[in-house]
């Protein structure tokens, strides 16, 4: 189950967002460059919380800068999209080491305790949907 001060903290800030209490810069607070949109539209600035105590205060950060600073942090690990994943680098090394002794992607998967198209992921290194 996620973090519920985390997810109280972004809730907070997406609210204060719509509110027009917060708004969203045009450029990271660090590199200084603009961050642009996704392919769905939304903006890349990320408001990075520092502390989720202070869920209003946040680092205003382009995706880019917001994955080194979270991979910095241990937060990320390679894997699901956006940076974002549900196990850490270990297990994903050990999936890989698994399968360089030959078990099948649903032996791995049963092994780790996640399905088998994120241990499939997780050891190519490719996302499925991307790939086909």
């Amino acid at each position: 189950m996620r973090d519920p001060l985390k997810q109280r903290a972004r809730s907070a800030v997406k609210r204060a967002i719509t509110a027009g209490v917060l708004v969203r810069p045009d450029q990271c607070s660090r590199c200084k460059k603009p961050a642009g949109t996704g392919s769905d539209g939304r903006s890349l600035m990320h408001g990075h919380h520092h502390d989720y105590t202070k869920p209003l205060e946040v680092e205003w950060l382009c995706f880019h800068c917001h994955v080194e600073e979270t991979n910095e942090q241990g937060q990320y690990a390679i894997g699901e999209r956006n940076g974002r994943t549900k196990y850490p680098e270990a297990l994903i090394v050990r999936m890989r080491e698994l399968r360089a002794t030959g078990l099948p992607y649903a032996k791995i998967a049963e092994i780790c305790g996640c399905d088998i198209s994120y241990a499939w992921k997780a050891v190519t290194g490719i996302n499925r949907k991307r790939a086909a």
